[in-house]
Protein backbone atom coordinates (compact mmCIF):
# COMPACT_ATOMS: atom_id res chain seq x y z
CA UNK A 1 0.00 0.00 0.00
CA UNK A 2 1.35 3.40 -0.89
CA UNK A 3 1.20 6.40 1.37
CA UNK A 4 0.21 9.76 0.05
CA UNK A 5 0.19 13.19 1.60
CA UNK A 6 -2.57 15.73 1.89
CA UNK A 7 -1.55 19.24 2.84
CA UNK A 8 -4.29 21.49 4.09
CA UNK A 9 -4.37 25.00 5.51
CA UNK A 10 -3.82 25.30 9.23
CA UNK A 11 -6.10 27.84 10.88
CA UNK A 12 -3.41 28.80 13.42
CA UNK A 13 -0.69 29.36 10.87
CA UNK A 14 -0.27 31.97 8.17
CA UNK A 15 -2.45 31.23 5.13
CA UNK A 16 0.58 30.11 3.12
CA UNK A 17 1.54 27.51 5.70
CA UNK A 18 0.28 23.97 5.23
CA UNK A 19 -0.35 21.05 7.51
CA UNK A 20 0.62 17.58 6.25
CA UNK A 21 -1.65 14.59 6.72
CA UNK A 22 -0.30 11.12 6.09
CA UNK A 23 -2.93 9.12 4.32
CA UNK A 24 -3.19 5.40 3.83
CA UNK A 25 -4.48 4.51 0.44
CA UNK A 26 -3.64 3.55 -3.07
CA UNK A 27 -2.21 6.13 -5.43
CA UNK A 28 -0.39 9.29 -4.65
CA UNK A 29 -1.43 12.91 -4.68
CA UNK A 30 -0.57 16.11 -2.94
CA UNK A 31 -3.28 18.65 -2.27
CA UNK A 32 -1.95 22.06 -1.33
CA UNK A 33 -5.16 24.04 -0.96
CA UNK A 34 -8.89 23.63 -0.75
CA UNK A 35 -9.45 24.65 -4.37
CA UNK A 36 -7.36 21.81 -5.78
CA UNK A 37 -9.25 19.88 -8.46
CA UNK A 38 -7.54 16.57 -7.63
CA UNK A 39 -9.97 15.65 -4.85
CA UNK A 40 -13.00 16.39 -7.03
CA UNK A 41 -11.55 14.78 -10.15
CA UNK A 42 -14.45 12.80 -11.65
CA UNK A 43 -12.13 9.89 -12.44
CA UNK A 44 -11.56 9.24 -8.71
CA UNK A 45 -13.07 5.89 -7.74
CA UNK A 46 -16.07 6.22 -5.44
CA UNK A 47 -16.74 3.72 -2.68
CA UNK A 48 -20.27 2.29 -3.15
CA UNK A 49 -20.47 1.29 0.54
CA UNK A 50 -18.11 3.66 2.40
CA UNK A 51 -17.02 2.86 5.94
CA UNK A 52 -14.66 5.00 8.02
CA UNK A 53 -13.16 2.90 10.79
CA UNK A 54 -12.03 4.53 14.04
CA UNK A 55 -9.30 2.76 16.01
CA UNK A 56 -6.78 3.84 18.64
CA UNK A 57 -4.40 4.63 15.75
CA UNK A 58 -6.84 7.02 14.00
CA UNK A 59 -9.40 6.95 11.20
CA UNK A 60 -9.10 4.86 8.03
CA UNK A 61 -9.42 5.77 5.28
CA UNK A 62 -8.65 9.42 5.82
CA UNK A 63 -10.06 10.36 2.41
CA UNK A 64 -13.31 8.75 1.31
CA UNK A 65 -14.68 9.36 -2.19
CA UNK A 66 -18.41 8.77 -2.60
CA UNK A 67 -21.39 9.71 -4.68
CA UNK A 68 -23.90 12.16 -3.18
CA UNK A 69 -26.74 10.53 -1.24
CA UNK A 70 -24.59 7.48 -0.40
CA UNK A 71 -24.47 7.06 3.40
CA UNK A 72 -21.04 6.86 5.04
CA UNK A 73 -20.84 4.58 8.06
CA UNK A 74 -18.46 5.52 10.86
CA UNK A 75 -17.55 2.45 12.95
CA UNK A 76 -15.81 2.92 16.29
CA UNK A 77 -13.54 -0.07 16.88
CA UNK A 78 -11.53 1.74 19.57
CA UNK A 79 -11.97 1.11 23.30
CA UNK A 80 -12.52 4.86 23.75
CA UNK A 81 -15.52 6.90 22.66
CA UNK A 82 -15.08 9.36 19.79
CA UNK A 83 -17.06 12.30 18.44
CA UNK A 84 -16.21 13.29 14.89
CA UNK A 85 -17.20 16.85 14.04
CA UNK A 86 -16.85 19.20 11.08
CA UNK A 87 -13.44 20.84 10.69
CA UNK A 88 -13.95 23.90 8.45
CA UNK A 89 -10.64 25.30 9.71
CA UNK A 90 -8.86 22.73 7.55
CA UNK A 91 -9.90 24.83 4.55
CA UNK A 92 -12.77 22.88 2.99
CA UNK A 93 -15.79 24.76 4.29
CA UNK A 94 -18.43 23.67 6.75
CA UNK A 95 -20.05 20.25 6.81
CA UNK A 96 -23.30 20.51 8.79
CA UNK A 97 -24.16 16.87 7.97
CA UNK A 98 -21.58 15.71 10.53
CA UNK A 99 -23.63 17.22 13.37
CA UNK A 100 -26.04 14.31 12.97
CA UNK A 101 -23.33 11.77 13.77
CA UNK A 102 -23.10 12.38 17.52
CA UNK A 103 -20.73 10.60 19.90
CA UNK A 104 -19.82 6.98 19.19
CA UNK A 105 -19.08 4.71 22.13
CA UNK A 106 -16.80 1.71 21.67
CA UNK A 107 -18.43 -0.74 19.27
CA UNK A 108 -21.03 1.74 18.02
CA UNK A 109 -21.47 3.07 14.52
CA UNK A 110 -23.38 5.90 12.91
CA UNK A 111 -24.04 7.21 9.43
CA UNK A 112 -23.80 10.52 7.64
CA UNK A 113 -25.24 11.30 4.21
CA UNK A 114 -23.87 14.14 2.10
CA UNK A 115 -26.58 15.21 -0.33
CA UNK A 116 -24.53 17.92 -1.99
CA UNK A 117 -22.39 17.32 -5.07
CA UNK A 118 -18.84 18.63 -5.44
CA UNK A 119 -18.62 18.80 -1.63
CA UNK A 120 -15.54 18.22 0.48
CA UNK A 121 -16.29 17.73 4.17
CA UNK A 122 -13.36 17.81 6.56
CA UNK A 123 -13.74 16.19 9.97
CA UNK A 124 -11.76 15.80 13.19
CA UNK A 125 -12.14 14.08 16.53
CA UNK A 126 -13.52 16.59 19.02
CA UNK A 127 -11.37 15.14 21.84
CA UNK A 128 -8.11 15.69 19.93
CA UNK A 129 -8.74 18.20 17.16
CA UNK A 130 -5.05 18.69 16.35
CA UNK A 131 -4.31 14.96 16.09
CA UNK A 132 -3.91 14.44 12.33
CA UNK A 133 -4.51 10.69 12.65
CA UNK A 134 -8.11 11.53 13.60
CA UNK A 135 -8.75 13.98 10.75
CA UNK A 136 -10.23 13.11 7.38
CA UNK A 137 -12.20 14.13 4.33
CA UNK A 138 -15.46 12.99 2.79
CA UNK A 139 -15.49 13.89 -0.91
CA UNK A 140 -18.91 13.74 -2.58
CA UNK A 141 -18.80 14.04 -6.36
Amino acid sequence: MLRSALAVRSFRARPAAVLGLVLAGCGSSTITDSSSPDLLDPSQARDPDPVVTITAAGVRPQVTHLSPEVPVRFANQDAAAHRLVAAPELGYGDCPELAALGPLASGESGTVTIARTQAICAFKDEAGPANRAFQGLLVAH
